[in-house]
């Protein structure tokens, strides 16, 4: 299988590395907040589904996208204690699922696989320890990246 990696300095502290497959890329980032959390237990696994606020800016004007995100088995697992408005870290492969609504219609979802998610809320939130540092931050971002 071809692979190669491509090395991105998002800013002075963050590196991110990306491997590409055969000349194709499947790599989502995205920092946002949790407006909505579910998990569930399988017979395989336990399945967290999150649905994350995402803002985007157009001409100074503020659009907030919701965007949803599945984990499965260990990684549901170590993240199903997060609360909602916690803001976290979601790297992930986009997949797009087919399915008929109630009334027989084709419709598509695009949700994100996590691969990996880490919170990096700045606020303390009910429930949740201590608020964590930049630098906490950042290191556990590399270390989810492996560097």
């Amino acid at each position: 299988m071809d692979k190669s990696s491509i090395w991105i300095i998002a800013d002075k502290y963050i590196i991110i590395q990306i491997t590409m497959r055969r000349n194709t890329l499947n790599n989502i980032h995205l920092i946002g907040r949790v407006g909505f959390k579910e998990v569930k237990n399988t017979e395989k696994c336990k399945v967290l589904r999150l649905s994350i606020a995402v803002d985007d800016y157009y001409k100074n004007e503020k659009n907030t996208m919701w965007i949803s995100v599945e984990a499965f088995g260990e990684k549901a697992e170590k993240y199903e204690d997060l609360k909602i408005g916690s803001t976290i870290y979601v790297r992930g492969k986009l997949r797009i699922e087919e399915y008929a609504d109630k009334n027989g219609n084709k419709r598509k979802l695009s949700k994100i696989l996590a691969d990996s998610i880490i919170r990096l809320s700045s606020k303390k939130i009910e429930g949740e320890n201590e608020p964590q540092t930049i630098a906490s931050q950042i290191d556990e971002l590399r270390k989810a990246m492996g560097l």
